[in-house]
C-alpha cells in the first residue's frame, strides 16, 4: 500500500507494463459487463414475450367465454362458428383473421334501418396483441345436451411458433341451441 502511495505521489508515473496490465484488466471487466447486459436483454425480451402471450391467451379465453355463454343457435363451420348473441341482440360469427387474429363479424338482425349491417372487429384490442402476437381458434365442436357445450383450442402464435395454447369448453346458458 505504501508503495502504491509513493508511486501515485511520484512524478515518474507508471511503467508501460503497469499501464498495459491495468488496461487489460479494464477491458476484461468491460467485456464481462457487456456480455451480462446482452444476456439480460435477451432474457427480458423472452420473459416479456411469454408474459404478453399469456395475457393475450387469458384475455381471449375471457372474451370468448363472455360471447359464447349467451349464444343460441350455434353452428360450426371448420374453424369458425356462428350464433345468435342474446347479449348483443345480433348474429355473430367468430373466425380467424390473418391480420387481427380471432375476429367477430356482427350482423344486425330485425327490420329496422340497421338490419343487415355487418361490423367486423378483432376479439381483443391492439394493445393486447403486442410484439406481433396473434390469437387463433381451432377445433370448434359442440357437445352435451342440446349442443350447449362449445369446445375449442385457443393458440397464441408468433409467426408459425405456438407460444401458448389452451383447450376451452364453454357452457351456454341461453335457450335454443340446436
Amino acid at each position: 500500500m505504501k508503495k502504491l502511495k509513493r508511486k501515485l505521489n511520484s512524478s515518474s508515473g507508471f511503467s508501460m507494463t503497469e499501464l498495459l496490465a491495468a488496461l487489460l484488466i479494464a477491458c476484461m471487466v468491460m467485456m464481462l459487463v457487456g456480455g451480462g447486459v446482452l444476456v439480460a436483454g435477451r432474457v427480458y425480451k423472452e420473459v416479456s414475450r411469454k408474459s404478453d402471450a399469456q395475457t393475450l391467451l387469458a384475455t381471449s379465453v375471457s372474451t370468448l367465454t363472455k360471447e359464447l355463454v349467451s349464444a343460441s343457435n350455434l353452428t360450426v363451420n371448420g374453424d369458425s362458428c356462428s350464433f345468435y348473441s342474446e347479449k348483443r341482440g345480433c348474429m355473430e360469427e367468430i373466425f380467424n383473421d390473418a391480420e387481427n387474429g380471432i375476429s367477430l363479424r356482427l350482423t344486425e338482425t330485425g327490420t329496422g334501418p340497421e338490419a343487415g349491417t355487418v361490423t367486423v372487429m378483432p376479439l381483443v384490442t391492439d394493445k393486447t396483441r403486442t410484439l406481433g402476437l396473434i390469437n387463433q381458434i381451432s377445433g370448434i365442436s359442440l357437445s352435451g345436451q342440446d349442443n350447449k357445450n362449445t369446445s375449442f383450442l385457443l393458440q397464441v402464435k408468433l409467426g408459425e411458433d405456438i407460444l401458448e395454447e389452451q383447450e376451452v369448453t364453454v357452457h351456454s346458458i341461453s335457450a335454443g341451441n340446436s
